[in-house]
């Protein structure tokens, strides 16, 4: 028995070479399927309003896919939406955001910073729809 073990241990190592490629391919693999971005969130409210359903401080924001830019129904330059907001005699709260098909998320999503860098803490969205 003793000779057996003796044998055993004179025997040819174990090759770590696959062991270390197998273990490479995993770590790259791990590492392309993971996300090291923080998860971020945005708080939404699906329609639920009308034009005429709002308080006095809902805001109805329409964009078109022209790339024009209306607040309650007053034309706005797509730059100068945060001037007009600090225009407004009393604090909108709440938004509704109208967009045209063809907007791209983006630009709603530039809408929706601007709106919430001036307090406006609710956002309605309505893809595909405007408010006439």
């Amino acid at each position: 028995m003793a000779d057996l073990l003796r044998a055993r241990k004179r025997g040819k190592p174990v090759p770590l070479t696959p062991l270390i490629d197998i273990v490479f391919i995993l770590l790259v693999f791990f590492m392309l399927q993971t996300r090291f971005l923080r998860p971020g969130s945005m708080a939404l409210e699906l329609p639920g309003l009308s034009p005429g359903a709002g308080s006095a401080t809902t805001l109805i924001v329409e964009l078109h896919a022209s790339g024009a830019l209306w607040v309650d129904r007053a034309r706005v330059e797509p730059g100068a939406l945060g001037r007009y907001l600090d225009g407004l005699a009393s604090r909108p709260h709440e938004a509704v955001i109208a967009t045209d098909p063809g907007v791209r998320l983006q630009r709603v999503v530039d809408v929706m910073d601007v709106l919430n860098a001036h307090g406006v803490g609710r956002v309605s969205l309505r893809r595909g729809q405007r408010f006439e």
